[in-house]
């Protein structure tokens, strides 16, 4: 047997090799789908606030018409004035036009305000009503159903559509999430 030497021994040692550095990336391609889902889910949320606050700033007009009529209609209980209601009435269907097409509404009169109105809520004001806001409005002790004409102005305020619904033949609620 060979006696070797500490000196031989310790020369023929190897030094120890230490395995890689696991990598931080690239990552693993779950980790890359989850990130792409996260990325999808971020861009959706961001699109569909800005769509719903588009569109509840869209609706403003309506919301504050409507809490005008409904201040008139307390008005016209504690009153018992029917001119001023059926003028403010006739006022907020005029600005709610004047919204959705300034270059058209504020110039019709009688029948073609009326035919305005109708195309844009088919069905929402009853002829009395729209006598009441075209011919009654002018008169001095008018002889109109208040509440009649307070409700069908309501429904007519919640229901019309914008001028290209209205040309289309769309509802304005349709697909709303406001």
């Amino acid at each position: 047997m060979s006696t070797s030497t500490p000196i031989d021994l310790a020369e023929r040692l190897h030094d120890v090799h230490l395995p890689p550095e696991v990598a931080a990336w690239p990552l693993a391609p779950a980790w890359w789908l989850l990130f792409g889902v996260l990325v999808c889910l971020t861009a959706f949320f961001i699109w569909w606030r800005r769509r719903r606050q588009r569109r509840r700033a869209a609706n403003l007009y309506r919301v504050s018409a409507q809490s005008e009529l409904e201040s008139a209609y307390q008005q016209w209980q504690e009153s018992g004035n029917d001119v001023a209601f059926l003028r403010v009435a006739n006022s907020l269907l005029k600005r709610c036009c004047l919204h959705l097409q300034p270059w058209l509404a504020a110039g019709h009169l009688g029948a073609a305000w009326c035919n305005e109105l109708r195309r844009l809520s088919p069905g929402s004001l009853s002829p009395e009503s729209e006598l009441a806001l075209t011919v009654e409005l002018y008169q001095a002790n008018p002889t109109v159903d208040v509440d009649e004409v307070y409700r069908e102005v309501l429904h007519w305020l919640d229901q019309h559509s914008s001028v290209n619904q209205a040309n289309s033949g769309e509802s304005a609620d349709e697909g709303s999430d406001a």
